[in-house]
């Protein structure tokens, strides 16, 4: 059965493909938790997913400069609302709050290093690159492709995908 929809907002407009979640930038994700599964009884998220090809990371090999120009020109974006249980929520932040507070005593460590000259200030320096990991990395969902009026996410549960049909790449 091919995948048929119209061009109007609906549950019919999501698919799997693998360990991802295929979605038509017009679909409604439903009251789940996309990490779990769970009714997520209302709590709802937005992100503004980017995307761009990744043969541009190439690019960095040459100049960082020129990777970052070329990254904003072709870089794609898509703004999905899912559902989120509010443990997730919490799991989210309290991950968020860490990075923060490991990146400040980063901040503090580095600074005073620079002013006693202390070798301090490195390991300050490599503390706050430690806490920079998890703020940007502790996404709840991200994407691995956007084409057209289609994006492909990352992060979302296998039991979530189970309960959705195939994508038909004859979209």
């Amino acid at each position: 059965m091919e995948n048929e929809h119209p061009k109007t907002e609906g549950s019919n407009l999501i698919w799997k493909s693998g360990k991802l979640l295929v979605m038509h930038v017009d679909a409604k994700l439903p009251d789940r938790c996309i990490k779990t599964n769970q009714p997520a009884n209302g709590s709802r998220k937005t992100a503004t997913l980017n995307w761009h090809p990744p043969v541009f990371y190439a690019l960095i090999l040459l100049n960082l400069i020129i990777y970052a120009i070329v990254a904003i020109v072709v870089n794609r974006k898509a703004t999905i609302e899912f559902g989120v249980s509010n443990e997730v929520v919490k799991k989210h932040v309290l991950i968020k709050t860490i990075g923060w507070v490991i990146l400040s005593l980063g901040v503090i460590v580095f600074v005073w290093g620079l002013a006693v000259m202390s070798p301090f200030a490195f390991l300050g320096l490599l503390t706050v690159i430690i806490g920079l990991i998890p703020i940007t990395l502790a996404k709840f969902v991200s994407a691995a492709k956007i084409q057209d009026d289609y994006v492909w996410v990352k992060g979302v549960s296998h039991d979530y995908l189970n309960d959705l049909p195939e994508w038909n790449s004859k979209q």
